[in-house]
């Protein structure tokens, strides 16, 4: 049965509900932790894990025992969009650009699909952007699991950005992989 206000994907894939939201909106996740595991991963403009050009935010509603959630931002498939996960509870995350997220916690880098290595072809991208550390232990973490709560995701802009900027969110987007500036759409040439 699909969240209030989704419905099932127009190609018939029974794992995939959409959406459709006005430019600059956000999305806010209320999924009440009472009946069973729900893993979502939302992306914008393109389907999730197809390709590599697309912003993974990704939540594993009540996933593990005691009730806990664990939700990052995932480069592995490529960046289109700016965003931030945001809980009722918990760390915020956000994804800036597409690369310099090495040291941005509860964000897997681009392509680098186990956070610290990086990922198999075909969504390759340049080395020194996984995190240091082990898989299991990667530092900074690559996410975070916290008791459930809800979330509100904001694709296209990152409204928490601390002043002075951290290192990993620039007010622009470095050019050699995109052009943008800080809440506006950041595509690849």
């Amino acid at each position: 049965m699909p969240l209030q206000g989704w419905t099932m994907d127009p190609l018939g894939n029974p794992y995939l509900i959409t959406t459709s939201l006005a430019a600059a909106s956000n999305l806010v996740v209320n999924f009440p932790c009472t009946t069973q595991y729900m893993p979502l991963t939302i992306s914008a403009d393109v389907y999730p894990q197809t390709g590599c050009s697309v912003t993974q935010f990704e939540l594993n509603l009540c996933a593990g025992t005691g009730n806990t959630d664990t939700y990052d931002i995932s480069l592995v498939n490529g960046f289109n969009y700016p965003g931030e996960i945001k809980p009722d509870s918990g760390n915020p995350l956000m994804a800036c650009c597409q690369t310099g997220n090495s040291t941005n916690p509860g964000v897997y880098p681009y392509s680098c699909d186990i956070c610290t290595a990086a990922s198999a072809p075909p969504c390759t991208g340049p080395p020194g952007e996984c995190k240091a550390g082990t898989q299991y232990n990667p530092d900074p973490p690559c996410n975070y699991n916290i008791p459930s709560t809800n979330y509100t995701v904001y694709i296209g802009g990152t409204p928490d950005v601390p002043t002075p900027s951290p290192v990993w969110c620039p007010t622009s987007c470095p050019t050699s992989t995109q052009a943008c500036t800080l809440g506006a759409q950041c595509n690849t040439p």
